[in-house]
């Protein structure tokens, strides 16, 4: 394998985690769209926006945290999934589409989680 890489060009392949910064928490958070569908957690996507401020701390030290030990909740590893109906007949199950609604803190997790692959 390794002389797949090699006859390819990668040499090394390392990762490196940026920690986020509560600014860049603040930034996302107010991104959010306060009209999403609750999660799990069954916290309004609007409290996520509304308490912005108020827990942009917390939550920059539970997302720094994540990175640092490379690891995520449990309880932020499961969705809310639902069928999304596509087209067609309506009791064809077929015609529907599972979505999977994520957990607000979920979902900046996500966006904040920056991992950046650099092939040396």
């Amino acid at each position: 394998m390794t002389k797949f890489y090699s006859d390819n060009g990668v040499h090394k392949i390392s990762f490196s985690f940026s920690l986020v910064t509560k600014n860049k928490v603040l930034k996302y958070q107010n991104k959010l769209s306060s009209d999403k569908a609750t999660g799990l957690d069954c916290i309004l996507a609007r409290f996520g926006v509304d308490s912005a401020s108020l827990v942009a701390y917390p939550l920059t030290y539970v997302i720094n945290l994540s990175l640092i030990q490379g690891t995520v909740s449990s309880d932020l590893k499961y969705a809310r999934v639902v069928p999304i109906y596509k087209k067609g007949d309506k009791t064809d199950v077929d015609n529907y589409r599972p979505v999977s609604i994520l957990s607000v803190i979920s979902k900046l997790l996500k966006e904040l989680s920056m991992i950046k692959l650099i092939l040396t």
